[in-house]
C-alpha cells in the first residue's frame, strides 16, 4: 500500500511534467529556427542523444561492474604483422594462387 501512497503522491508532479512536455511539443513548430534549434540540442541532451566524449575506465572500475580483466603484455612490435613484401605475400597465399604481377596461367 505504501508503494500505491508514494505513486499517488507523485502522480501531480509527473502529470506537470507531461503538461510540460506536451506545451513544447506543440509549440515546437512555431518557434524561431535558432529557438527550435537549441530546443532540440536541448532535448537530445536530456535523452542522452548526443554525441558524448567516452572516457576510459580502468580495470578497477571495470571489476566493479563484473566485467572480467585480464592483463597481458602489448604484442612486441613485428610479430604476427604480415610483411609488405612481394616474397611474404606468395609464401603467404595458397600455392596455386596467382600473385601479384602474375596472370591465371602463371606467366
Amino acid at each position: 500500500m505504501s508503494a500505491i501512497g508514494a505513486y499517488l503522491e507523485r502522480l501531480p508532479v509527473r502529470l506537470a511534467e507531461m503538461k510540460l512536455a506536451i506545451s513544447e511539443a506543440v509549440s515546437f513548430p512555431h518557434l524561431k529556427d535558432d529557438d527550435r534549434s537549441d530546443l532540440l540540442d536541448l532535448w537530445k541532451g536530456q535523452a542522452r542523444l548526443q554525441e558524448m566524449e567516452a572516457e576510459i575506465a580502468s580495470p578497477a572500475v571495470l571489476r566493479l561492474l563484473g566485467v572480467g580483466v585480464v592483463m597481458t603484455p602489448p604484442p612486441s612490435p613485428g610479430l604476427n604483422t604480415p610483411s609488405a613484401t612481394p616474397s611474404a605475400a606468395k609464401a603467404a597465399s595458397p600455392p596455386n594462387a596467382p600473385h601479384l604481377g602474375e596472370s591465371e596461367q602463371g606467366e
